[in-house]
């Protein structure tokens, strides 16, 4: 159903559909849907509410919907009609490939590594979430050659690094397109995040700990939830943090670069310049924490830099012309959208094709 809202023909399929958007664990069963099940019945309250177990709630729920738009026949045998409250566009088919040697799911279709092309490096904005059609795809139909993404959800300069399909790609690959990924998503002396999904926060170290003896870092699990705590906290401490993540940063980006031996293309794709800083207090946009300097200092290693931006009128609507379920909004919002997307394609192929 998309991220649409469906009205069914039928009073009793719409009262199936009376979900309360204000608390995800709460569904509304009518009387006559209750769940029959001894185990499921204890979990409704008097009003019918689901309180000390949603997920049995929530489980017979859509199965009971389900099986009734599946079978696309009401009672008396006719054809079930089926309207939408604003249309929209539903989640994406990404056909996810795994490639020999990495536990990670990439953005299909699958690639024959065997032959000549050209490899794209990145986090989400690679990968090409909510987009149908990201930079890679549209990189490889101007030129009219393969490329391969290497896009990963969440992914940081870790996983490109520590991936051994990446690795084997970066060999057979004829050039290499290297998206700038922020510097809170990787290890450091401060703390440690999960080696593929480079988001997560695992740990943090003594180090950190004794700067922050305030903070107990067992109530954090994302990297940005993290570092927004310890920025409130402390704007003198927080600069230790930030001045170690840069120097980090530009670091495994000199030992990822030099890894590779065929030409580097690096690409700027975020909502704002790498000239402009985050407004007073706030954490910032990705890629976090990377400044118009230590970009030229990277971009003296490469073939060449190539930027791609929101611009000023897209970031009045910036989910239009993505694909996502209407919980995913908000992360919809963060992400470039396809304007983005073919500007960062054709500013590349310029150069590639160079």
């Amino acid at each position: 159903m998309g991220d649409a809202v469906a009205h069914l023909s039928r009073a009793d399929d719409t009262d199936l559909l009376n979900v309360h958007a204000w608390h995800p664990f709460r569904v509304r069963f009518p009387p006559h849907h209750r769940p029959r099940s001894r185990l499921r019945t204890r979990a409704l309250n008097r009003d019918g509410f689901c309180e000390k177990a949603p997920q049995f709630c929530r489980l017979a729920l859509w199965k009971r919907l389900r099986a009734r738009l599946g079978s696309g026949e009401s009672k008396q045998g006719g054809s079930q009609a089926m309207s939408f409250a604003q249309p929209g566009h539903g989640p994406l088919e990404y056909q996810p490939v795994q490639y020999p040697g990495s536990q990670m799911m990439f953005r299909g279709p699958a690639q024959d590594l065997s032959g000549p092309y050209i490899l794209c490096l990145g986090a989400s904005e690679t990968y090409g979430k909510f987009v149908s059609a990201p930079f890679p795809e549209q990189l490889g139909d101007r030129l009219d050659r393969p490329v391969v993404n290497m896009g990963a959800m969440n992914g940081g300069l870790d996983l490109i690094l520590n991936d051994k399909a990446i690795a084997g790609a970066i060999e057979g690959a004829d050039a290499v397109v290297l998206q700038i990924t922020g510097a809170q998503n990787m290890t450091n002396r401060f703390y440690q995040v999960h080696p593929r999904r480079n988001d997560r926060f695992l740990k943090a170290s003594s180090l950190l700990q004794t700067i922050y003896r305030d903070v107990d870092f067992t109530e954090f699990h994302f990297t940005r939830h993290m570092l927004s705590t310890l920025q409130v906290l402390s704007r003198d401490r927080f600069r230790i943090v930030v001045d170690e993540l840069q120097q980090a940063w530009l670091a495994r980006m000199r030992q990822l670069m030099g890894r590779i031996k065929v030409p580097v293309h690096l690409l700027w794709i975020a909502d704002h310049t790498p000239e402009q800083e985050p407004r007073e207090n706030a954490l910032g946009s990705d890629p976090l924490f990377i400044t118009a300097d230590m970009l030229e200092e990277v971009a003296a290693e490469a073939a060449s830099l190539s930027l791609a931006v929101t611009a000023e009128a897209e970031r009045q609507t910036p989910t239009r012309g993505m694909f996502f379920a209407l919980r995913e909004e908000a992360a919809a919002r963060v992400l470039p959208g396809p304007m983005v997307h073919a500007r960062a394609a054709e500013e590349l192929a310029q150069r590639l094709a160079g």
